[in-house]
């Protein structure tokens, strides 16, 4: 089972940098953290109870560098999440140097003799223990080899409590802040992250113990151990994005139910003022509120929506909030998309215009134009979707 997690979880992975990489640079680091998660579970799996000489002599010591980078990238991860910034810095090289020492270490055995490696495959699999005595890195000369095969969890503990340091100082930062976000769901889903990856990092330590005991009834119980906390750890880690998808957006999602009327109606009188309930789950309501003020100071004061080329990424930036947020408040909170909001002021623009009888001295299509469209078929496409008949026909109501 333990192969076919590691397997499903690498396949989830590269979906989630497929589809999120481009908008949600911090889901890289994420994307990347569970298919060396996946890998180490692959190599776990090869090298206790596949029996299999090739697999053994394909993965042993070839992808364990890459475990050196599991601690580092849930660290990068975690720190791009609370600062909303995931790009890279140079001190952050840092970080992978274990990884680069003990690659550069297991270059002599990974240059060794295809024949030579198949020869301790065969001692592995006759004697897993083999695996605690012999010297795979020229740092087992200098730490041991259990210190060598410790340096893993211990790394990847390291980083862990770093990480929860400074998830600690955000919040208590946020605390005594005038914060614009309680990021409850936030917590919640690192804690998850941190609760599965510790399930991981103790089966690593059977196996570790199973690689240097010496009685076989004793490895027999270490495989199981190791078998279950490193199944339910990959089941949750690999099922952790689908229980928390909206964290993706970089958004915490805070469960209330209170009912929201929309602007458009507090603002008309003659508008039916019935709290629109809202199907979808309700997030930050202080945070959304001024998004909202930010994004109705442009379109209603400044009038943006007439900018033929507005889009998503250029009104980031006039209102200094990040586009990943913008998007899931058009999509989650207010139930459209960013080009059907504008068009509903590009829309009402152009009925002003119309209503103002700006059509006796200017053509309809040019009517378009002044409000925002890039041409007459978009114009009459939108407005007829919007007002349910075209442009012409709302023009003829305010002909003299």
């Amino acid at each position: 089972m333990l192969l076919y997690i590691s397997i499903f979880g690498i396949f989830l992975s590269v979906i989630l940098l497929y589809f999120n990489a481009k908008n949600y640079s911090s889901s890289i680091y994420l994307g990347i953290y569970f298919i060396l998660v996946c890998l180490y579970g692959i190599d776990e799996y090869v090298m206790l109870w596949s029996k299999s000489i090739f697999w053994i002599t394909v993965f042993c010591t070839n992808v364990v560098f890459t475990t050196y980078a599991v601690g580092p990238l849930l660290y990068l991860y975690i720190r791009s999440v609370l600062t909303d910034n995931a790009r890279l810095k140079m001190k952050d090289i840092w970080h992978f140097v274990p990884m680069l020492i003990y690659l550069i270490a297991a270059l002599p055995y990974i240059f060794t003799p295809y024949a030579f490696k198949v020869k301790i495959a065969k001692a592995i699999i006759s004697d897993p223990g083999f695996m605690g005595q012999y010297h795979f890195t020229i740092l087992s000369d200098w730490f041991t080899v259990p210190g060598v095969y410790l340096s893993r969890p211990l790394l990847a503990l390291a980083y862990s409590i770093a990480s929860a340091i400074i998830l600690y100082k955000h919040f208590k930062l946020r605390k005594h802040a005038n914060r614009l976000m309680r990021e409850r769901f936030i917590h919640r889903w690192l804690i998850t992250l941190f609760g599965f990856q510790l399930l991981l990092l103790v089966s690593h330590v059977f196996f570790l113990f199973g690689c240097f005991d010496i009685a076989h009834s004793s490895m027999e119980l270490s495989e199981e151990v190791v078998n279950f906390t490193s199944s339910i750890g990959l089941i949750g880690l690999v099922l952790s994005p689908i229980l928390f998808p909206r964290i993706l957006y970089g958004l915490p999602n805070i469960p209330t139910n209170v009912p929201i009327v929309p602007d458009a109606v507090s603002d008309n009188p003659n508008a039916d003022s019935t709290p629109v309930a809202r199907k979808t789950p309700a997030y930050e309501e202080e945070y959304m509120l001024i998004i909202t003020e930010k994004i109705d100071e442009c379109m209603s004061k400044q009038q943006l929506y007439l900018q033929k080329d507005l889009n998503l990424s250029q009104l980031s930036v006039i209102i200094n909030i990040p586009t990943h947020h913008l998007a899931y408040f058009f999509s989650g909170y207010m139930g459209m998309t960013f080009n059907d909001y504008r068009n509903v002021f590009r829309v009402e623009h152009a009925k002003r215009l119309i209503m103002d009888q700006k059509t006796t001295m200017i053509t309809l299509e040019a009517v378009g134009l002044l409000s925002g469209f890039s041409n007459r078929n978009t114009f009459s496409r939108v407005f007829k979707e919007q007002e349910g008949m075209s442009p012409s026909a709302f023009a003829a109501q305010y002909s003299r």
